[in-house]
């Protein structure tokens, strides 16, 4: 049987016909703002005028070769039949563009030649034409005056047939390789075992869980606990999927880096289990960025200049390596070969078998991979790892702002030698200011104001400054604001799209603070967005250690209704933790520094019992830093770490390389931030962790758009919910997971030390794991004994 593959016409001839540099300058995102509409008018213009014209005309073709079965498809903008048009059989290409076209590089005239002469061919084969030659138009429409320039090619159907061929050859040869790699890949597929011998105890429920739910094609939420091994339970039945159900790709998505490396070690492990897989790594442009400061353009970047010109050569070499390219190896790839590590990632994505990436790659609207998800789409599996983080990092992925003082900045370094854009950036910022008249005195009281409708004229102005800012970019300025326009453009576009998602789900906010006026569109309920991410894909798995309750997560996650749910049972002895609630110290804001010196007591009490290694987490870096002065004060003779607010990975690698399993004289003890990198995806099994102490009950800082979305749940949930779904429960899912850092395998003993009163009200008990078996501790002199009698 025969593989299908679909591929649009824009994605064969993009593949088949990229040549030179890469130069966004250049692409559709060019005319983003402006182009449907464009592609519209010129329809309309036709068909008043040209008697049979035809607008977006739906064509296909299937070409079999002696593996692969190649569906072609497309959508061609216009044409007219024989005898409709003044040349005959006619087929037009509509570009928009805001610059001249005798600018375009002659690499990207070659892309639009090339959809132009492919869409023209397979409607001659649709329309069964009895013509030989057919007129080819691209239509370059000026988006700042409407103007058009139109240019055309009279062909012969035999040249289209031999250029369409060609095309459909090359592209087959590729497919030919990868189906005999993907042929290599399946046969480990079938032979591969699972890698460690014995299942965990709730190990093999997981993987069991997970490929029903892609055999189904349907959705799965998954709470599983931390130390079973969630990595390999689902990694390793989807990669069975990949073979035995016929999947094109998996997707695995984590929001933290830790995350990327236990899927990468994951997939490493089967790969000396003797499978052949190929996996990817993609980050993002500006952690790899090998000419940092410069603009993404081949006048400025050597690594953008020539970039397809260069990119075959180490493709080849790709096409047959059963290898993981993460962020080292793509580097040193594109040094060797002076590629755009970035764009490298992306293109290696074509033909790998896992992409690893972070959450917005599926779900962002602005920079989700539309290769993939967009035109035809392909048969994917998801994998989204740590998903309660999918809630918070929902509402920043569909939300935007943009800074008043940004654009005056920007106005300021332009000075008087653009006034057309001068002018655009004072018409933002004077729209800004005028939101501030609508209830100054509330805004002065307060330092906020809210607006449930989009400001129209803002928006309206925020266009006007988008057209200006890309005509002044596709003159190619070499001025040193160019970089700062370029972000401010992009956080304009970003903020115009999310006004067209805009609806009861936001809020429009101004707020005032540290010298900055910032407009924000404020995603309350992510939920929408989210279950549009979800339809990208064909199966969709979410797990977690922490998805409690279910019903806070049924609410924002956006997974189908239909969704199974399943939650496994903790397999480990209860026995072997040792939970202890602390209510004599209060770590409430109003609260901390009164009690701050208990609360070093209370650390010192947990760290003195047993020598060891711990972590003190702490809702924010300001009360870690006040405690780890104090403790390191009082307790010098212990060994402390303490994370930074800005870290880099090796400055991450240093401070998880210091919790070693060799023994020690004196306690090691870190400070550690909850919900940072340091409280989840960390794997510190046996002696390099035993115990945690957890300073408050984990809430969100209090503040005005958490108070948005207190607001919005009260008034749509049933029993004024708006506290748990704004605070508590997110809270609380920061404790449990910063707690599961404790107990990784079977054979860990640890403590786990709650400190705050709220741990004993039933509304926080309630969502703590029913496995914890909690002791109560009300004064400082019942602490030492209980954890001493803990440790035996």
């Amino acid at each position: 049987m025969k593989q299908v593959v679909r591929i649009s016409v824009t994605e064969l001839v993009d593949f088949c016909e990229r040549s030179g540099d890469i130069n966004f300058r250049f692409s559709s995102r060019s005319s983003a703002l402006a182009g449907i509409r464009g592609h519209q008018r010129v329809q309309r213009l036709r068909k008043e005028s040209w008697t049979g014209y035809v607008a977006e005309k739906n064509v296909s073709d299937t070409v079999c070769g002696d593996q692969i079965e190649l569906v072609i498809g497309g959508r061609v903008d216009g044409y007219c039949p024989k005898g409709s048009a003044a040349d005959g059989f006619m087929v037009e290409e509509i570009k928009t563009i805001r610059t001249d076209p005798a600018q375009i590089p002659a690499s990207v005239k070659r892309l639009h030649w090339g959809q132009a002469k492919v869409y023209t061919y397979l409607l001659s084969k649709l329309e069964d034409s009895d013509c030989e030659s057919a007129t080819v138009r691209l239509c370059y429409l000026q988006l700042t005056d409407n103007s058009e320039v139109v240019e055309e090619l009279q062909i012969s159907l035999a040249e289209l047939r031999v250029f369409y061929e060609d095309l459909v050859s090359r592209y087959l040869e590729l497919l030919s390789k990868v189906a005999t790699w993907t042929a290599k890949r399946d046969g480990t597929i079938v032979e591969l075992a699972f890698p460690y011998g014995d299942y965990r105890a709730g190990q093999r429920d997981m993987a069991i869980g997970v490929y029903r739910a892609l055999e189904d094609k349907s959705a799965l939420v998954l709470q599983a606990p931390t130390g079973i091994g969630k990595t390999m339970a689902a990694i390793f039945p989807a990669v069975k999927a990949l073979q035995v159900l016929d999947y094109d790709k998996l997707f695995y998505l984590t929001a933290k880096g830790s995350g990327q490396q236990l899927a990468r070690t994951a997939i490493a492990d089967l790969r000396s289990s003797g499978l052949v897989v190929r996996d990817v790594t993609v980050t993002a442009k500006d952690k790899t960025c090998l000419n940092p400061g410069s603009p993404c353009d081949p006048e400025h970047c050597k690594y953008a200049a020539g970039y397809y010109d260069r990119l075959p050569e180490a493709f080849d070499d790709v096409l047959t390596s059963n290898l993981s390219y993460d962020q080292a190896r793509i580097e040193t790839i594109a040094r060797s070969h002076g590629l755009c590590p970035f764009e490298l990632s992306l293109d290696l994505a074509r033909v790998a078998d896992v992409i690893i990436c972070d959450f917005n790659y599926l779900f962002d609207p602005t920079v989700y991979l539309r290769r993939f998800f967009d035109d035809i789409p392909g048969k994917y599996a998801l994998l989204a790892d740590e998903s309660h983080n999918l809630v918070d990092r929902g509402r920043e992925m569909f939300s935007a702002a943009i800074v008043r003082e940004t654009f005056m900045n920007l106005k300021r370094e332009v000075g008087t030698g653009h006034p057309l854009l001068s002018k655009r950036i004072q018409a933002v910022s004077t729209a800004i200011l005028a939101l501030r008249k609508v209830n100054k005195a509330h805004y002065d009281e307060h330092g906020f104001l809210r607006f449930e409708e989009i400001p129209t004229t803002l928006v309206a102005k925020l266009r006007k400054f988008c057209e200006v800012a890309e005509d002044t970019l596709h003159q190619n300025q070499t001025a040193a604001w160019q970089h700062i326009l370029v972000d401010l453009y992009f956080d304009s576009l970003r903020f115009i799209r999310t006004a067209d998602l805009f609806d009861q789900h936001y809020v429009c906010l101004l707020t005032e603070g540290d010298g900055r006026t910032i407009l924000k569109l404020n995603c309350l309920n992510p939920a929408p967005g989210l279950a549009a991410g979800f339809a990208r894909v064909t199966g969709s798995v979410c797990f977690s250690a922490t998805l409690t309750p279910m019903a806070y997560f049924r609410r924002v996650l956006g997974v189908a209704e239909d969704a199974k749910w399943y939650r496994i049972p903790s397999p480990f002895d209860p026995n072997n933790l040792g939970v202890f609630s602390v209510s004599y110290v209060s770590t409430a804001y109003k609260d901390r520094a009164g009690s701050l010196m208990k609360l070093v007591g209370v650390i010192n009490d947990v760290v003195k019992a047993r020598v060891g290694n711990y972590l003190v987490y702490f809702p924010s870096h300001a009360y870690l830093n006040s405690a780890y002065d104090a403790f390191v004060a009082r307790y010098p003779d212990y060994t402390c770490i303490r994370q930074a607010s800005v870290m880099d990975q090796g400055q991450r690698d240093a401070f998880l390389d210091s919790f070693n399993e060799a023994s020690q004289s004196v306690s090691h003890v870190g400070f550690a931030v909850m919900g940072g990198v340091f409280g989840e995806g960390v794997d510190l099994k046996g002696a390099r962790l035993i115990g945690v102490v957890i300073a408050g009950v984990g809430l969100p800082q209090i503040g005005v758009e958490r108070e948005l979305i207190r607001e919005y749940f009260n008034d749509h949930e049933p029993g004024n919910q708006g506290f748990g779904f704004a605070y508590q429960f997110p809270g609380i899912n920061r404790v449990v997971q910063t707690a599961g850092r404790v107990i990784r395998s079977e054979s860990d003993r640890g403590i786990v030390c709650l400190v705050d009163p709220r741990f004993t009200e039933s509304r926080y008990q309630g969502l703590l794991p029913t496995e914890w078996q909690v002791r109560s501790i009300h004064t400082c002199h019942d602490l030492s004994p209980a954890i001493k009698h803990f440790w035996g």
